[in-house]
């Protein structure tokens, strides 16, 4: 028969796998698709992708969304948009924002909007539509609305005017 001091040994080994599962269990965070995860500690933050251990006494977890956001700007009679040859232009656009999949990417949108307003439609639209409008005041404010009209003036317009960063 096994001895109490064996079976004792045995069943404290038992124990203490078993909470060291729980707790990887509990601690470890995974971000769904379109997410990523933010832990923040007092003295450094790290961004996560695929999932990470998070300890709740030391760290904190923050999740930033990482879908494309489309931003409708409507520029009708509130802001003028002339071009070079002074010609008012009423434009209707649509904008698509994303954060790039790069880590250093995600911390600066989180620092910069904050990981909570990035699932808010609002909030993200609020943050950047004045300076979507100015950047279409700078972009028609180049062209010239005569010769807008010839292939040439389209291929230097789109040239001339990147909005993608």
């Amino acid at each position: 028969m096994i001895e109490l001091p064996v079976l004792l040994v045995v069943l404290i080994i038992l124990i203490t796998i078993f909470s060291f599962l729980l707790l990887v269990i509990k601690y470890y965070k995974k971000p769904i698709e379109g997410e990523a995860l933010i832990i923040a500690s007092p003295f450094s933050s790290r961004v996560s992708l695929s999932g990470t251990f998070v300890m709740p006494l030391f760290e904190e977890l923050e999740k930033i969304d990482l879908t494309i956001k489309p931003i409708q700007v409507k520029s009708i009679n509130d802001s003028q948009l002339l071009t070079k040859d002074h010609v008012n232009f009423d434009i209707e656009a649509t904008f698509y924002l994303k954060i790039n999949h790069t880590l250093e990417d995600i911390k600066i949108a989180s620092s910069a909007i904050g990981s909570i307003n990035t699932f808010n439609n609002e909030k993200v639209k609020s943050f950047f539509k004045n300076r979507l409008i100015e950047s279409l005041k700078v972009s028609v404010n180049r062209i010239s609305f005569f010769n807008n009209f010839n292939p040439e003036s389209k291929d230097q317009f789109k040239e001339n005017n990147n909005l993608s960063r």
